[in-house]
């Protein structure tokens, strides 16, 4: 390498010696090894190449929705647009582009291999969780969500509940991850009118350590599926603390202020 390099001018070396060092780090950076290096590169890759292209078609169709849904203030109203089945055809193409980038993300960046595991008795409970996990990408977690968000918006309401199982099985070892999917699930078992199951998976995902953030979208998904279901008097705590949640804009914490005053009405609390 040296001797050819030798017989090489300055800048065209260094551009090659460039190259190839960057063509060796990527040969180490295969989904078939579980490196800090692989793990860092398909991270990257999958969130500004395919999620990426995939998270803004879905925020498109996402808004797009949120436009078309016209509520009856008389009414007491659904929390979120996808509550209401006149828009569920609404931004069908651009929930489709996510779904297939998600997909493109988990086929070409997934990383299952085990990492090198430490000596037995070295090893902590936070070493176990990670040598017990199914999925290394730090990352990927998000095209799972993605997917299964999207088909939720189509409509699709048992296929995402099964794509929410699938991450819930996933991350198991990972409870922030997997009390979301659940929860989700929970809020499309709802939708499917299997108020029982519905309720086991809210039980289930509430009792899981999450992310005070978490928590709070939980909670808002929790007051959906009670308000369909005309249980006005258990949603009311679940949506006072919904409405707290910090990605909340205004325009929606002020129509769920609306909302709130309305199961206030409906259940006697004139104060």
């Amino acid at each position: 390498m040296i001797q050819i390099l030798d017989r090489i001018s300055g800048r065209k070396a260094g551009t090659i010696t460039v190259l190839l060092s960057f063509v060796l780090f990527l040969s180490g950076c295969s989904t078939a090894r579980n490196t800090a290096a692989s793990r860092f590169y398909h991270a990257g890759v999958a969130k500004y190449n395919t999620w990426f292209n995939g998270k803004q078609a879905y925020d498109k169709a996402v808004l797009a929705q949120e436009k078309a849904k016209k509520d009856n203030m008389l009414e007491i109203p659904d929390m979120f647009a996808i509550g209401d089945d006149k828009v569920l055809s609404v931004g069908t193409s651009d929930f489709d582009i996510a779904i297939e980038k998600a997909q493109k993300s988990i086929k070409l960046h997934s990383i299952t291999a085990k990492p090198k595991k430490k000596d037995q008795d070295r090893q902590s409970a936070k070493d176990k969780e990670w040598q017990n996990r199914n999925e290394y990408n730090p990352f990927l977690w998000n095209a799972w969500m993605l997917m299964a968000d999207a088909q939720a918006h189509k409509g699709e309401f048992l296929e995402a509940a099964g794509t929410y199982s699938y991450i819930a099985k996933l991350y198991e070892s990972q409870p922030e991850i997997a009390a979301q999917a659940l929860s989700r699930m929970a809020w499309c078992y709802s939708r499917l009118d299997w108020f029982y199951e519905a309720d086991e998976l809210f039980t289930r995902s509430s009792g899981m350590k999450t992310a005070r953030q978490t928590g709070l979208d939980m909670a808002a998904l929790k007051a959906s599926a009670l308000i369909s279901q005309e249980r006005y008097e258990e949603s009311i705590p679940y949506l006072e603390k919904a409405i707290t949640r910090r990605h909340n804009s205004r325009a929606n914490r002020m129509r769920e202020h609306y909302l709130l005053g309305q199961l206030y009405k409906e259940t006697g609390r004139y104060d």
